[in-house]
């Protein structure tokens, strides 16, 4: 099929509803499904088990047309999410509602922390005679969630689920129990090893019946769920309602009913929304600024399968359950900013107490040896984090806490960069050749892994200067020494090609840009140094490497996106050409030609933002596609929030509400 670029805005393919410090993750989707999955740390990034519901529609049940699911525009950093559609036999209008409560709120780490997750469905006939029609909803266990969710790892495909491969779930199948009755079926029905369990609060219009595998034996068609059978006059309603969980409570009776537990949860997130402080200083943007904090809180998960049941672990987001150290420090600083750093500090303490190599043999003593993912920023990254946090909380005893653990980085770092280590032809002063992000290529990466750590440090010195402490001077003067190394490095690039129109310096040291795998030289590449204070937006460097991107085409002043991907693996490969790594090199453009007066560069590209890289429902992906808005990876998306958000505050300023 060829590719024809659209330019639609990107679709949201699928959003969170836990909340805050939730053992599990479950998301909503746009073909009325909710997925509610395993966290584990045990090796496996996704495919881990997991169970939901899918709501299904017609005399034969299937899923409903997702293109044309349209979601209400969430209000208030809110995660209250309501679907709308249509049914393609009867013309009613579908309604579905869904939000998430976690009955364990009380602080306590050892608790279950099984979010309990609130689902209607409202049917409307708007017709002028009276209508027939047939609703479901199908509960599935998976012990692989891709069957369920419908995504090829984290999104790397165009979004296109089928309702099928749930009914191949056939394993650990679902039937009716328990006393509570409804139409004389049972309310309540749980998976043969009681892994997932929903139960039905509320129908009205309509009546229910359970169909078996027994009765409907075609493993292609609907079987085990709740049919729900209606008949409407013009103009009248038939809803059902229904709450699932990762097991059965223990007194299933005590369950919230719907309007209580909605209460509950908007108070939950009005409380959190209440603490925030600071939004940026434009019209217009509040609900999508809330939102990203919001996103931002629901990545600091508890997870089920681990060594510390006690963690919050810092997610990067979709089905993700793996760490990436430099893409949690932007979440996390967002939400220093904002005011709600209570909730930061135990991400920071569980890089310490589970990743952290202290053994004093050890060569790599000081890491923070992340077990899946191998990035050389990752010290820099994590003390830019820590010594941020520790700068907004100002709590010496949380300094004395925070000291060993960040000199213990600072000397891995200090390490790497020993001359004596350093192989032929390297340079000096920086971080021997090794992986600075999951593009594989090894070098010198001096623009992402020694910026980064210099930048890290940075933010260490001034946090060990705030305190008062004796170590401040020798961090103040290892920063300086970094620092210069790499200036003196871009400094040389600049040297040998002042006078030239077009430059763009390599992001690997010794390894010319032609020859690079240079599918990551516009998001980590030389850009990344403005972000970093490294580059001067008004030096003949920048003027240099404008010029270059924009005669090779990276630079797309008409949609405002600055980081076309090259490579040929950019997550689908028919997709070759028409994908864009969004919200990283953007914001670095943007402000450098801010820097140099040059606004209307800078208002176009903050245009392009916000048109792709986020949805229409304040959802962030880590990439778009011109030619296929469900091509949606990394959706909902942690960094990208909380860059987006960062972004903004800095964009417009900062306006105090508290």
């Amino acid at each position: 099929m060829k590719q024809i670029p659209t330019w639609e805005a990107p679709k949201t393919s699928r959003a969170y509803l836990h909340p805050y410090g939730s053992r599990r993750l479950v998301s909503i989707y746009p073909d009325m499904k909710i997925t509610d999955l395993d966290l584990g740390d045990h090796g496996w990034h996704y495919n881990q088990p997991g169970f939901g519901v899918h709501l299904i529609f017609g005399s034969e049940p299937g899923d409903c047309d997702m293109e044309k699911t349209v979601w209400d525009k969430p209000e208030g950093g809110i995660p209250i999410y309501s679907l709308n559609n249509t049914d393609a036999e009867n013309g009613c209008a579908l309604r579905m509602t869904a939000f998430s409560v976690d009955p364990d709120q009380d602080g306590d780490p050892a608790a279950e922390h099984y979010p309990l997750t609130y689902c209607s469905l409202t049917v409307t006939n708007p017709n002028s005679w009276p209508v027939k029609g047939t609703a479901g909803l199908l509960p599935r266990y998976n012990e692989k969630d891709h069957y369920l969710t419908g995504l090829h790892d984290t999104g790397y495909e165009p979004y296109n689920p089928n309702v099928g491969q749930w009914y191949l779930s056939w394993q650990n199948r679902f039937s009716p129990v328990g006393e509570l009755t409804v139409d004389g079926v049972p309310r309540a029905c749980a998976s043969e090893s009681g892994y997932g369990w929903m139960l039905l609060l509320d129908r009205q219009g309509g009546v229910v019946r359970w169909v078996s595998r027994d009765e409907q034996k075609n493993r292609f068609r609907a079987h085990d769920y709740y049919r729900f059978d209606y008949s409407l006059a013009p103009g009248a309603s038939a809803r059902i309602c229904f709450v699932m969980r990762r097991a059965a409570p223990a007194a299933p009776r005590s369950v919230p009913n719907e309007p209580n537990a909605r209460r509950a949860c908007l108070a939950y997130w009005e409380d959190i929304q209440s603490k925030v402080t600071t939004l940026p200083d434009a019209e217009g943007l509040d609900d999508l600024f809330r939102h990203n904090i919001t996103v931002s809180m629901q990545m600091l998960q508890r997870y089920e399968r681990c060594k510390d049941p006690a963690a919050i672990y810092s997610r990067q987001g979709d089905v993700g359950r793996f760490i990436w150290i430099w893409e949690a420090v932007h979440l996390l600083t967002l939400l220093d900013r904002v005011g709600l750093s209570g909730y930061v500090t135990d991400a920071y303490r569980m890089w310490i107490k589970n990743w952290q190599k202290t053994g004093k043999d050890d060569p790599e003593r000081g890491l923070f040896a992340d077990p899946y993912v191998k990035w050389d920023n990752a010290n820099g990254s994590a003390l830019w984090g820590m010594g941020h946090h520790l700068l907004t909380r100002g709590d010496p005893a949380l300094f004395a806490e925070f000291r060993e653990p960040m000199l213990l980085a600072l000397d891995y770092i200090q390490s790497r960069r020993d001359p004596a280590r350093a192989a032929e032809g390297e340079v000096r002063g920086l971080f021997t050749s090794g992986k600075a992000s999951d593009w594989g290529e090894v070098g010198q990466h001096w623009t992402y892994t020694d910026a980064v750590n210099v930048y890290g440090i940075g933010f260490m010195a001034d946090a060990f200067e705030r305190f008062g402490d004796p170590e401040a001077p020798r961090i103040r003067a290892i920063y300086e020494d970094y620092r210069s190394v790499v200036l003196s490095v871009q400094e040389g690039f600049a040297r040998e090609h002042k006078g030239e129109k077009s430059y763009n310096m390599p992001h690997i040291l010794g390894t010319p840009f032609e020859k690079s795998y240079n599918h990551c030289f516009s998001t980590d590449g030389a850009p990344y140094l403005i972000r970093l204070g490294i580059m001067d937006p008004k030096s003949e460097l920048f003027e240099q490497m404008e010029t270059f991107y924009r005669e090779i085409g990276m630079l797309d002043d008409e949609h405002g996106l600055s980081s076309r991907m090259t490579n040929d693996d950019c997550g689908s490969p028919g997709l070759y050409g028409n994908v864009y790594y969004t919200g990283v090199s953007e914001i670095c453009w943007i402000e450098a030609w801010k820097a140099r007066g040059e606004t209307e560069k800078a208002e176009a590209y903050l245009r392009g933002i916000l048109k792709y890289n986020i949805t229409p429902e304040y959802i962030v992906s880590e990439r778009y596609s011109s030619v296929d808005p469900w091509f949606t990876p990394w959706q909902p998306n942690g960094s990208g929030a909380g860059r987006l958000d960062g972004f903004l505050l800095d964009y417009y300023g900062e306006k105090r509400i508290k």
